[in-house]
Formats: C-alpha cells, sequence, structure tokens
C-alpha cells in the first residue's frame, strides 16, 4: 500500500464510522420516541385523567422550602409512570454513549492520520525522541523502526487535550486547526465527551474555562439531536484535516 493511499483510507474509514454514528442516533432517537410514547398498558379513562392531573402538578412552579408530595392511586398509572422515565432516561444514556463513542472515533482518527503522514514524510520523525542501540536492534528493518517511532509519536497524541493536540500539530506541520470554522464547536463536543466520562456530566471548572460557558446549567443535556449536530461537526473536521494536513504533507516530499 502507498503512504498517499494510507491517508486516503483513514479518511475513508473515519468518514464511514461516524457517519454510522450520526445514522445510529437518528434511529436510536425514533425508537426511543416511539417508546417513551407508548404506554405499557391502555388505561381507562379515569386513569388518563390522574395522569394528566399528575402532569399538571409537576408543571408548577416549585417554590422553595415546599415539599411536593403526589398520591397515586392507579397501579396502572405508577407503572405507566415508571415506564415514562425509564424510556427518558434509557435515551439519555444512548445519546450520551453515542458522543463518547464519536469523539473516540475522532481521537482514533487524529493518531491514525499522524502516523500515515509521518510515514509518508520521515523526515518528521526527527524529534527529541531517543532510543538505545538495544532498542534499535530489535527491528529487522530501517521501515519497521520508522513504523514503530510512528507508531509511537501517534500514540503520545492520544493523551493529550483537543487544545494540545491542536498546539502539536501546528508545530510540526504549521497548521492550524484552530482555523477549522467550527473549531470552538468541536472544542466543545470534546470537553463535554469528557465531563460525560470522568465527571458524570456535572459541569466543572474545566468545561466552563474551556468552552467559555457562564450559564447556571449544573449538567450538560445531551440528546440525540445534539450527538448528529456533532456527527456532522466532526465530519467536516476531518475534512478539514485531510484537505489541509494532507495537502501540506504533499509541498513536503
Amino acid at each position: 500500500m502507498k503512504h498517499s493511499d494510507s491517508l486516503h483510507d483513514v479518511l475513508k474509514a473515519a468518514r464511514s464510522d461516524i457517519r454510522l454514528i450520526r445514522d445510529l442516533a437518528r434511529e436510536g432517537d425514533g425508537f426511543f420516541e416511539t417508546k417513551t410514547n407508548t404506554p405499557p398498558t391502555a388505561l381507562s379513562t379515569t386513569e388518563v385523567a390522574e395522569l394528566r392531573s399528575i402532569g399538571e402538578i409537576f408543571q408548577e412552579p416549585k417554590k422553595i422550602g415546599v415539599k411536593r408530595t403526589v398520591r397515586i392511586e392507579s397501579k396502572n398509572v405508577a407503572d405507566t409512570m415508571l415506564h415514562f422515565a425509564g424510556s427518558i432516561k434509557q435515551r439519555t444514556f444512548f445519546s450520551e454513549m453515542a458522543l463518547v463513542y464519536l469523539v473516540s472515533r475522532l481521537e482514533a482518527f487524529l493518531k491514525d492520520y499522524l502516523q500515515a503522514m509521518l510515514l509518508q514524510d520521515p523526515r518528521r520523525l526527527r524529534s527529541s525522541t531517543q532510543l538505545t542501540y538495544e532498542e534499535a536492534l530489535r527491528y529487522p528493518s530501517m521501515p519497521a523502526l520508522r513504523r514503530a517511532l510512528a507508531e509511537r509519536e501517534a500514540e503520545a497524541l492520544g493523551y493529550k487535550s483537543i487544545d494540545e493536540v491542536e498546539k502539536a500539530l501546528h508545530k510540526k506541520f504549521d497548521v492550524r486547526l484552530s482555523n477549522f470554522p467550527s473549531w470552538q464547536s468541536t472544542r466543545e463536543i470534546v470537553y463535554r465527551r469528557n465531563l460525560l466520562v470522568h465527571n458524570r456530566g456535572v459541569i466543572n471548572d474545566i468545561y466552563r474555562s474551556a468552552t467559555g460557558f457562564r450559564g447556571k446549567m449544573k449538567h450538560v443535556d445531551t440528546d440525540m439531536t445534539y450527538v448528529q449536530a456533532a456527527s456532522t461537526t466532526i465530519l467536516e473536521f476531518i475534512d478539514f484535516v485531510g484537505a489541509n494536513l494532507g495537502n501540506e504533507s504533499k509541498h513536503t516530499t
């Protein structure tokens, strides 16, 4: 396989996976919409009225210091409320898991693309990385050694924040990912994923500082509409990476 083909294949694979995630989000949202709106059992006229009255109570403005207590008379109504609550929670879990995988796929793309570029232009491997004679002699050929060094450098990228990745690629290739028109949205997507994985979605100072969020909301709300929009942004971003990093690399070989 030619190295130029490697860059193309990395882009193609990432585009395909991200489109699948976007399609999954769209289809999954439809599934949970139907499930949420379908009660587990048919309700009588009296039970529908009870359910409606409970809903009206929860829609009333909450008064400070006043505890709201609701008595549910019908088991069918109780089962229906549990069904609705469970479906809404499942829908949220599904959205959050889709976003986590979306960003993980973006990070894998950046590592794979960097590795392919380093193999295309081995001069880029000149860095502060050092090997002992024993380490170098483990590899049967110079191409094998170059691949190992490229893998090592690409793997290191996976431990950096999105902002550190931007700085590292700018230093090595003189290309600014921050010139991507939706760069701030891309950063927010990544930092939101970090909140979901490491902080249960609770907004912290790192997220506020990175994204400039100044609202009073304490928890990020992530639904399928957000995931679909994020997928589109990531697709545009990887195309930007390919058009800029890929083209820049061709000029240096």
